[in-house]
């Protein structure tokens, strides 16, 4: 079927994929030949290890941690999934991403937007942060993206492509808003994208139900699935873990306009609640691969804490892992609606495929624009893509500086799209 679905074009080249399906995961080589690709780059940009701190934990679910001790902004690269391969490959690949991300330096001009000719973001898709001090009259610095939609150069705010938070751009507010969202490595340009497109859409559901649970008096996101009727083997293996582990298990169905399975699973220690709240997330066409991806995400982030590694945690992070000592899970989500059935799997035997999909849900929702940007170290001559992805209007990630766009403004008031 795939075969009659055309390429992917980004500055007039083509990119197209297939993909195995290892258990639970999605990747265009196998974890065995990924990791054998990947191995021989750490040394290169500065990893002196990867580790399995699966043991840390008593649950058993692999995690893996790859170690950069110079990097600029986190030590600690994590890494998911059903095997310790699996894991290993994760954490790899998002070191590798990181490492790009904070070396990206894109062709850039310093103007205020008033004077920038050509295509650009509008102001109110510009991501800006709590407190900016941007004007449309001051200079800032801006790159061009290729929109993969209308195949043409538009600009962007720097910030939003880099992945630093160094002062070290004369004349810039540090206005917008910097994290790691979009930021995406794969074996190829195709699953690189299919990737960061699935983040940003994760990140934009996510957070606009929580500004609307919380515009409703309710501390979690999304709504409660009944984990026992959820039909996926390996789901429930990975839930038989946690219960034998004595760890209460809350997945929430976080699905948005975009119409993209996401999920956020939570986890709390049953014989120790001091150790606090875990939670983790997971975006897919097919939603058993979003559940299984959210609850490997909440074990990551459960022995990354128990490690004491997470080096990148905030003050607002912190006190949410202080959350999880008092009610049990159960208790806390008693007043959240009950989710629907999962939507039906509906990811194509390729990437590029699963790409045009996402492209389509997203120009339903009124998305009209995705920007790429080819962050691929060259200096490590291998097949690995990283990308920087940008889906202007859709929600970033609720950190200290978040400030909400339209999305996130109308979540707030109570308002959501069915």
């Amino acid at each position: 079927m795939d075969k009659m679905i055309s390429p992917i074009f980004f500055r007039g080249r083509s990119f197209s994929s297939d993909k195995v399906s290892p258990a639970g995961a999605r990747r265009s080589r196998s974890p065995e030949e990924t990791y054998r690709t990947v191995r021989p780059l750490m040394e290169a940009i500065g990893v002196t290890r990867v580790a399995d701190i699966t043991g840390v934990d008593r649950i058993g679910i692999p995690v893996a941690a790859a170690v950069r001790p110079l990097a600029p902004i986190q030590v600690y690269s994590w890494g998911k999934g059903t095997t310790l391969l699996q894991a290993k490959v994760s954490a790899m690949m998002e070191a590798l991403e990181r490492h790009c991300g904070e070396r990206a330096d894109p062709p850039s001009v310093r103007l205020p937007y008033d004077r920038l000719e050509g295509a650009k973001l509008h102001l109110e898709e510009l991501a800006l942060k709590r407190d900016h001090l941007f004007s449309p009259s001051l200079p800032e610095r801006w790159t061009k993206g290729w929109d993969i939609v209308a195949q043409e150069e538009v600009y962007a705010p720097l910030q939003l492509v880099r992945l630093s938070f160094r002062r070290d751009l004369a004349g810039e507010t540090e206005s917008f808003q910097c994290t790691s969202n979009g930021l995406s490595a794969g074996n190829t340009f195709a699953e690189a994208l299919c990737s960061g497109l699935y983040e940003c859409v994760e990140r934009d559901a996510v957070t606009c139900w929580e500004l609307y649970n919380r515009s409703r008096g309710l501390a979690f996101p999304g709504r409660k699935v009944d984990v026992d009727a959820v039909d996926d083997g390996l789901f429930g293996d990975l839930l038989e873990r946690c219960r034998r582990a004595d760890v209460e298990v809350l997945l929430l169905d976080c699905r948005a306009d975009t119409d993209v399975a996401t999920y956020v699973c939570y986890l709390q220690d049953r014989i120790c609640p001091q150790w606090g709240l875990y939670h983790g997330r997971g975006t897919h066409l097919d939603p058993k691969v979003a559940m299984v991806r959210a609850l490997t995400e909440a074990a990551q982030g459960r022995a990354a804490y128990l490690l004491g590694g997470h080096d990148g945690a905030s003050l607002e992070t912190q006190g949410t892992v202080a959350f999880g000592t008092g009610k049990s899970l159960a208790e806390r989500a008693a007043g959240l609606e009950r989710a629907p059935a999962p939507p039906p799997e509906e990811e194509r035997d390729t990437f590029h495929g699963d790409v045009h999909l996402l492209l389509d849900r997203l120009g339903r929702a009124g998305l009209s624009r995705v920007l790429v940007w080819d962050l691929s170290d060259p200096g490590l001559s291998v097949s690995v893509s990283v990308l920087r992805i940008v889906v202007p209007g859709l929600e970033g990630w609720r950190m200290h500086h978040y400030a909400p766009g339209f999305r996130g403004r109308r979540s707030a008031e109570g308002r959501r799209e069915p």
